[in-house]
């Protein structure tokens, strides 16, 4: 029988993200964090709380940590390829609440 004769764990499952989001010449984590600090200085032109700034530090560590970078790489892409076609767009799942977001 076909099906005795098939094995799966979801241990075998694995995101392959597109490097585009990659900047070039830099690792995932190097964006990432460019991004993250480029969009800090737009929200806080008259400087960052050092509040936010800690929680960024502790957000992208914990990125790294779990190497969930491109993760956030691919929604900003998304959110940016939407705003840039005039589409509404909200960032949502576990994403939505952190200090590095899109």
């Amino acid at each position: 029988m076909v099906a005795s004769r098939c094995h799966f764990s979801l241990d075998e499952l694995r995101y392959q993200y597109p490097m585009e989001s990659v900047l070039p010449g830099q690792t995932p984590a190097q964006t990432l964090r460019q991004y993250t600090w480029q969009g800090a200085g737009q929200r806080y032109p008259a400087g960052l709380p050092e509040a936010v700034r800690v929680q960024v530090e502790h957000e992208l560590a914990l990125i790294a940590e779990l190497n969930y970078e491109m993760y956030f790489l691919t929604g900003h892409d998304i959110v940016a390829f939407a705003r840039g076609q005039g589409i509404l767009c909200q960032v949502s799942g576990s994403a939505a609440n952190s200090a590095v977001c899109c």
